[in-house]
C-alpha cells in the first residue's frame, strides 16, 4: 500500500498528508480540493479521494483526468463545467494545468437550485418538462407566445402560463423541443464548404457539432444552407460520439456526402441526406487525416488507419480496388498536410520504399480508376562534396502538389551534408524537369513539418501556388528570413530582415510578397509587411494588435489572414475586455492602404477553427460565425 507523503497545497502552500494514491485531497487549511495528476501518484489510476466531495464528483474527476490523459481536452473541459458549475475560462485553466502535470486547487461549491435553474437554457428545459407534465390538465391550452419569447424572457412566459393564457399546447411543445435540441449545440472542427457561394448568401456548409450534456454525446454532421436570414438545416446525421471523435471522416462531391463512422462508409444524397449505399472498410478513416476521404471522376478514395487505400464506385459503393501500403504506421500530420493528393488521374501519397533505402520514402502514384501502381518516384539529392550518399526524400521533407494544374514539386534532402534540393517532376513520366540546390548556409524551418501539401491545404508555415512557393528559412547566423521560389524556372531568392525579426509567409500577389514579421527582441510586436518580390525591399508595414497563435488558445488574443487576388483580409480577435471583439480589416496588397475596417462584437471567444470561401470567412466559436468579406460585418449563422 502506498505510504502517505508530503504534498503542498497549490492554493495556500500548506503541507498536506497525502496517501500517494488518491486523485483528490482536501486541504484542511484553506478548504480547497486539490486534483493530483497521475505523474505525482504512486498507486493505480482508479478513482480515489481524500476529502468531503461526493463519490459522484470523485468519479467525474477521475473521468476528467482520463480525458486529459487521452488528449481529449474539449470533453474534459465540458465535463468539468458540468460537474462544478464554473465558466468556460476557469474550466480551461484547470484542464490546462492538469495537462501540464501540475497539482491543481479547486473550490467546490453547491449551487442553489433556484440559481441553477435561472439560466435561459435550464428554464426552457424546465418549461418543456412542465408543459408535458401539465398536458393532461390543460389539454388544448398553451400560452400565446413564440419560442423566441421563451428564450429571451422565460419569466414572462411562466407568468403568462400561470395566468391561464393557453392555446394549442402541442404545437408550442413541439416547437420548444426543437429549439431546445439546438440551443446547446457546439460546433467542432472547421466547417466544410460544399458550394463556392458567390451569390451573396454564402456557401452550403457541412458542420460537425455535438449536443452539450451527459458524459457522452453524439457528434452530428449537419448540412446547412443559407435561405432567408439565418442558416438552416437541410439534413443531419450522427457520425460518432464524443468518446470516439477521431473515428470518422467526411468527403463530398456534387451528388453525395460521404461519411465514414468506424469501419462503415456511407454515401448520403446531398439533396436529402438519404442513404445511397453503404460499404465496409478494414479500419477507421481517422479524423486527423485531412483529405483522406475524397471523390473524383466517379471514384471514392479512402485511406484507412491501417494504411490501406480503397477505390470505390461513387454511384454504387462497390469496391473496385485496394492497395496495401508498405508502411504500417499512418502519419497524421499537422494543419496544412494531407494524407494523399489527386494528380493527373492518380492518387499520390508518400510510402516507404526499398529503392529509397532504410529511412527513405517514395512518392507513389496509383491509377485512380484501377489502383495500379503507375509511378514510384524516388528523388535523390546529391552531396556537393561527394562525401555522403545522395539523400532521398525523408520523414521531414515536403511534396508540394498543385492538383488544379497537375504540378509536382519536391523540397527535400539533408542539411547536415549540404544537400537540400527543390525540384519539379513530371507526374506522367516520373522524371525531373528542373532541380535547384539551396545554398549550404540556408535551411528550411522545422516548423514546416513534412508530408504531402496541396494548394488547398492551409498552413502558417508556407504559402504555395502553382507559380510560387514562399517558405521560412534560416541562414548560418540563425536569422530567420523568407525564401521565394519561382516554380516556373526554379529560381530562389532569399530575403533576410533586419536583426531581431523573424519572417513568416502569407503569400505572393503580383509584384508583392506578403509576410508577417515578429519582433524577437524587447517588446513583442507583430506586423504584416509587403515586400518587393523582385528585390525584397519593404514596401509597406501594417502593425497588428492581437497575438498570432499556431495552436489556437481560446483565451488569448489571436489573428488570422486571407490573401485573395482582390485584397488581404486580416481578422484580429480580442477576448479581453469582454465582450469579445473582432476587428476585420481589408488592405490593398500593392501599397498596404486600408480599404475598410469593421469592428464586431462576438458571442464567444472560443476560436477553434476557420474556413475561407470566395466571399466569407466562417469562424468556429462554438457557434458558427460568418464574416462577410465585402463589408467585414459578422453574423451568427448557426445554430
Amino acid at each position: 500500500m502506498p505510504q502517505p507523503h508530503a504534498l503542498k497545497c497549490p492554493s495556500c502552500t500548506a503541507s498536506l498528508n497525502y496517501d500517494g494514491r488518491s486523485e483528490t485531497i482536501l486541504c484542511e487549511f484553506c478548504g480547497n480540493t486539490i486534483i493530483v495528476p497521475e505523474s505525482m501518484r504512486a498507486g493505480s489510476s482508479q478513482a480515489g479521494y481524500m476529502g468531503s466531495e461526493s463519490p459522484e464528483k470523485a468519479q467525474n474527476i477521475h473521468t476528467i483526468l482520463e480525458l486529459v490523459r487521452a488528449g481529449n481536452k474539449l470533453e474534459a473541459i465540458k465535463l468539468y463545467r458540468e460537474t462544478f458549475g464554473v465558466g468556460l475560462k476557469e474550466a480551461k485553466m484547470i484542464v490546462d494545468s492538469l495537462e501540464l502535470g501540475q497539482p491543481t486547487a479547486i473550490t467546490i461549491t453547491t449551487v442553489p437550485t433556484a440559481t441553477a435553474s435561472s439560466n435561459a437554457c435550464g428554464c426552457i428545459v424546465g418549461i418543456v418538462i412542465m408543459l408535458f407534465t401539465l398536458g393532461a390538465v390543460v389539454a388544448a391550452f398553451v400560452p400565446i407566445v413564440s419560442v423566441t419569447q421563451i428564450l429571451e424572457d422565460p419569466q414572462e412566459f411562466v407568468r403568462q402560463f400561470s395566468e391561464g393564457d393557453f392555446q394549442n399546447i402541442e404545437s408550442l411543445v413541439e416547437e420548444a423541443g426543437q429549439v431546445v435540441t439546438s440551443v446547446n449545440r457546439g460546433v467542432i472542427n472547421s466547417p466544410r464548404p460544399t458550394t463556392k457561394g458567390g451569390d451573396g448568401l454564402g456557401s452550403d456548409l457541412l458542420v460537425e457539432n455535438y449536443q452539450y450534456g451527459g458524459s457522452t454525446s453524439s457528434i452530428m454532421l449537419t448540412y446547412t444552407e443559407v435561405g432567408d436570414g439565418r442558416r438552416g438545416i437541410r439534413w443531419e446525421t450522427p457520425v460518432a460520439d464524443s468518446g470516439s471523435n477521431l473515428s470518422y471522416n467526411v468527403g463530398y462531391d456534387n451528388q453525395h456526402v460521404y461519411a465514414s463512422s468506424g469501419t462503415t462508409l456511407k454515401a448520403l444524397a446531398r439533396s436529402s441526406g438519404t442513404q445511397a449505399w453503404q460499404a465496409n472498410l478494414s479500419d477507421v478513416v481517422d479524423g486527423r487525416c485531412l483529405g483522406c476521404l475524397r471523390s473524383e471522376d466517379g471514384m471514392v478514395v479512402a485511406l484507412t488507419a491501417d494504411n490501406i487505400l480503397y477505390g470505390l464506385d461513387a454511384d454504387t459503393g462497390q469496391q473496385l480496388w485496394q492497395a496495401r501500403l508498405t508502411s504500417d504506421t499512418p502519419r497524421y500530420l499537422s494543419d496544412g498536410f494531407v494524407g494523399f493528393a489527386l494528380i493527373n488521374g492518380h492518387v499520390a501519397l508518400l510510402d516507404e520504399s526499398a529503392q529509397a533505402g532504410a529511412f527513405g520514402f517514395a512518392l507513389k502514384l496509383y491509377a485512380l480508376q484501377t489502383g495500379e501502381l503507375a509511378q514510384e518516384m524516388v528523388p535523390m539529392c546529391p552531396d556537393v562534396d561527394n562525401f555522403f550518399d545522395p539523400a532521398p526524400i525523408g520523414y521531414y521533407n515536403q511534396v508540394f502538389i498543385h492538383e488544379g494544374q497537375d504540378k509536382l514539386f519536391f523540397l527535400y534532402g539533408e542539411n547536415i551534408n549540404g544537400a537540400y534540393c527543390l525540384e519539379q517532376w513530371d507526374p506522367e513520366t516520373g522524371t525531373p524537369i528542373w532541380q535547384t540546390r539551396l545554398p549550404q548556409e540556408v535551411t528550411t524551418s522545422a516548423s514546416i513539418g513534412g508530408g504531402v501539401i496541396t494548394e488547398w491545404s492551409g498552413s502558417p508555415a508556407f504559402a504555395f501556388t502553382g507559380e510560387t512557393l514562399l517558405l521560412p528559412t534560416y541562414e548560418s547566423s540563425a536569422r530567420q528570413g523568407i525564401a521565394l521560389a519561382d516554380l516556373v524556372n526554379g529560381q530562389v531568392q532569399f530575403y533576410l530582415p533586419e536583426a531581431d525579426h523573424e519572417l513568416w509567409p502569407i503569400g505572393v500577389q503580383g509584384d508583392t510578397a506578403v509576410v508577417w514579421a515578429e519582433k524577437q527582441r524587447g517588446t513583442s510586436q507583430i506586423a504584416v509587411w509587403g515586400l518587393d518580390a523582385a528585390t525584397g525591399a519593404r514596401k509597406w508595414e501594417h502593425p497588428l494588435q492581437a497575438e498570432y497563435l499556431f495552436e489556437l488558445d481560446p483565451f488569448d488574443d489571436k489573428w488570422m489572414y486571407y490573401l485573395t487576388p482582390e485584397s488581404l483580409y486580416i481578422l484580429q480577435l480580442f477576448a479581453d475586455p469582454e465582450p469579445p471583439q473582432l476587428l476585420v480589416q481589408s488592405l490593398n496588397v500593392s501599397n498596404g492602404a486600408l480599404n475598410y475596417e469593421t469592428s464586431n462584437t462576438l458571442p464567444d471567444d472560443y476560436w477553434q477553427g476557420a474556413t475561407r470561401t470566395a466571399d466569407h470567412i466562417y469562424l468556429n466559436l462554438r457557434s458558427l460565425v460568418g464574416v462577410n468579406l465585402k463589408t467585414g460585418k459578422t453574423a451568427v449563422e448557426w445554430p
